[in-house]
């Protein structure tokens, strides 16, 4: 996701603590890509990094990813002296991900992509239309690529399954398959959203906000995590969100 020291270290401790808990299982990472957000170039007017989304939309008629039109726009700007790059945090996303899979004895498995951002033309196929998720080739060659290193690695006949913290203690709620909320929430306008078949979310409108209340069970302080997703305020599909 992102590279900042506070999303870093919440992977870490949510991965020690899996560890903690199936201590002989195999953890493997999965490391994708895609088309959009991760492949651009350099605008020297603008002084910024342009992706293919909004070069696709800037140069002539938009197109879809897969088609012909869009391969041969595509090649036009290579000739135009377009310079394609990875987006300059890939490499240290490499990197982070690499730390963390080693810091539990994992392992990392990546969808094949090219080793130049400029020819990611004939790997298209890998990904859907929205140039972001997965096709189904490619949740093949994912599939390939974890059955492989199952295969190889193999799993433990006898895994062993430890506690969650010292203590045992875990508690985990969750409506996003459900819609179902057992925990107090008040606002106006908090209320529950099913935004995709089978997928739900507790909505909390910009800028009044809402609350969610959750009672600790144990007689001791217990870390807290939250799952969210922030869409807005407009151009922002991900703005800055505070939680307190």
């Amino acid at each position: 996701r992102m590279l900042l020291e506070v999303d870093i270290d919440a992977l870490y401790i949510a991965l020690q603590r899996l560890r903690k808990r199936f201590p002989d299982a195999l953890i493997v990472f999965i490391r994708d890509w895609y088309i959009v957000g991760m492949i651009g170039y350099v605008d020297n007017v603008k002084r910024g990094w342009v992706d293919t989304e909004e070069w696709n939309k800037k140069y002539g008629k938009e197109s879809p990813i897969h088609s012909d039109a869009y391969a041969n726009k595509f090649l036009q700007s290579v000739q135009n002296g377009f310079e394609w790059t990875w987006n300059p945090h890939v490499k240290g996303r490499d990197s982070v991900l690499a730390q963390m899979a080693s810091s539990v004895n994992g392992k990392v498995i990546s969808l094949t992509r090219p080793e130049n951002a400029v020819d990611f033309l004939d790997y298209r196929k890998y990904l859907a239309p929205d140039g972001h998720h997965l096709s189904l080739e490619g949740h093949k060659d994912i599939a390939r690529r974890v059955a492989h290193v199952v295969n190889t690695v193999g799993i433990h006949p006898n895994p062993r399954l430890g506690s969650w913290d010292d203590a045992g203690h875990d508690v985990c709620i969750s409506w996003f398959n459900t819609g179902e909320c057992p925990l107090k929430f008040q606002g106006k306008g908090v209320e529950m959203d099913n935004w995709f078949t089978g997928k739900y979310g507790l909505t909390f409108p910009f800028p009044t906000g809402g609350d969610i209340f959750f009672a600790n069970p144990i007689n001791r302080p217990m870390d807290l995590y939250i799952n969210f997703m922030a869409n807005g305020p407009l151009p922002s599909y991900y703005p800055l969100t505070e939680i307190i």
